[in-house]
């Protein structure tokens, strides 16, 4: 579902969503609000890795390294409780790190609310899609609860 609202209605809406009964909850969007703390991942995590791309572990450090950023912001909210706010994400679609973003996303988003800036992304058909609508970067949401707020 997919719809352009004012800033408290998102706000609402992500509190009616929070609370449906689902093993997951994620919301795509298309502007970082305000009232979220939102970890720049590609920044954050491109920091971390810039002095070992060269090393054959990158992927498992990388994971890491994405694993400790995760838990360090995951913050709560009187709205809608423990929530974790992510922007700029195509790093996750890097080759080189193999990062299984829908495991990524179902893991992160059961105990807690996800929130993902999209970007210049966009879903269609059950699919988030990091840029054009390609299926190499794309990830399948066909198993996850989610909504979607412009």
């Amino acid at each position: 579902m997919s719809m352009t609202i004012d800033k408290s209605g998102r706000i609402a809406r992500l509190v009616q969503f929070s609370r449906t009964p689902s093993r997951n909850h994620i919301a795509f969007v298309t502007q970082c609000d305000d009232d979220f703390c939102f970890v720049d991942v590609g920044l954050a995590l491109s920091m971390k890795i810039e002095d070992i791309l060269s090393d054959r572990r990158l992927s498992l450090k990388a994971q890491d390294y994405l694993n400790d950023l995760l838990n360090t912001n995951v913050f709560d909210s009187n709205v809608i409780g423990p929530y974790l706010a992510i922007k700029n994400i195509g790093i996750l679609f890097e080759p080189q790190l193999h990062i299984d973003i829908e495991a990524l996303f179902n893991k992160w988003s059961q105990n807690i609310f996800l929130i993902v800036d999209m970007g210049r992304g966009s879903i269609a058909q059950d699919k988030f899609f990091l840029g054009q609508q390609t299926d190499h970067y794309s990830v399948d949401l066909h198993e996850l609860n989610y909504i979607v707020l412009k």
